[in-house]
């Protein structure tokens, strides 16, 4: 098992180590911390909140305050390549990549699986857009793909920008 240590700064003053042993059981590759939003104020918990993820097929949602994790998103491939996962703005999301050519979209309060995102090649990263209800995908080959719930609002659903 691999630890991940951590060393918050809730205040300039101070400082404190926090060492999570056993984070992931290959080491930890990702680490994502929650961005917010653009548009509005970020709920309170978001700022305790981080993702990471390890080449053991297991994304993890940590809260700073507990120490612990206190979620697992587990229906993804990630066994070969180091593959991104982020955390909405709203914090009802996760994404995560996956070798078998999907971006996963799980509940972050219950974790269960919500979507599968169809790509052309491993999902390497994934990251929510602070300013609109969109998450974009990148991919082993080299294209990103753009999915919206809302298509009226000017990029199409699943949009391959290099599509000639």
């Amino acid at each position: 098992p691999h630890s991940l240590t951590l060393i918050p700064r809730p205040h300039p003053s101070s400082r404190q180590v926090l060492e999570l042993s056993e984070a992931h059981n290959r080491p930890v590759h990702c680490l994502r911390l929650h961005e917010g939003s653009a548009h509005g104020a970020t709920p309170a918990a978001g700022h305790n909140l981080f993702l990471t993820s390890a080449l053991d097929n297991v994304v993890k949602l940590w809260d700073l305050r507990s120490a612990s994790c206190i979620r697992r998103f587990e229906a993804h491939v990630n066994r070969l390549h180091p593959l991104g996962a982020t955390l909405s703005p709203c914090l009802r999301f996760v994404c995560a990549g996956s070798e078998d050519k999907c971006a996963y979209l799980y509940d972050a309060r219950s974790g269960s699986l919500i979507d599968k995102l169809r790509h052309s090649e491993t999902v390497t990263d994934v990251a929510f857009s602070p300013l609109f209800p969109q998450l974009a995908a990148a991919s082993l080959s080299g294209h990103m793909r753009f999915y919206t719930d809302r298509p009226e609002e000017g990029v199409a659903a699943d949009h391959d920008p290099y599509e000639q």
